[in-house]
């Protein structure tokens, strides 16, 4: 079964987004809190994935699960469960750290790809406040705290404001 929850995210032009895409960045992959949670731990998942999107008048925060399908029920609550927990506590700034790091340098190997930097020259340029924003990314990115993690959280990741999209094994 594969699981997408998804929550409302910060816009294109909020300073907040660059506090999603650290979340997602937190969360995801090899030693992100709901990997290791949910599959290291519990064993629910084959996969778990978070990521930020946003566009010039939406945003959105997605994850993902596969798990069995006799687990779908389980694998849910667990994957809301670990939302409750960004909502209830700050992470720690070591968490935050690791967090900013990674997402600077993931940053600067994708940037090295002329693609890649088109399309944040056309994204800057069609949806931002202009190119200048373009070598802003590090800086705003070091410059989000614990607090500003959580009070994101806390206003995105509401259980009775989530999408949800399920593909039933069988």
């Amino acid at each position: 079964t594969a699981l997408a929850l998804t929550f409302p995210g910060p816009v294109r032009g909020d300073p907040e987004r660059f506090a999603a895409h650290l979340i997602a960045t937190m969360a995801s992959g090899l030693g992100g809190r709901f990997f290791d949670e949910l599959r290291e731990r519990r064993s629910l998942a084959y996969t778990v994935h978070a990521f930020a999107t946003e566009r010039l008048l939406a945003g959105m925060f997605i994850a993902y699960i596969a798990t069995s399908p006799p687990r779908e029920d389980e694998a849910r609550a667990g994957l809301l469960a670990e939302f409750g927990k960004l909502r209830a506590a700050p992470v720690s700034a070591e968490e935050l750290s690791r967090a900013q790091t990674y997402t600077i340098g993931a940053h600067a190997i994708r940037q090295q790809s002329g693609a890649s930097v088109l399309a944040d020259v056309m994204d800057a340029w069609q949806f931002g406040r202009g190119l200048d924003e373009l070598d802003e990314f590090e800086s705003r990115v070091l410059v989000v705290t614990p607090a500003e993690i959580q009070a994101l959280a806390q206003r995105s990741f509401d259980a009775e404001h989530v999408v949800e999209g399920v593909v039933r094994g069988g």
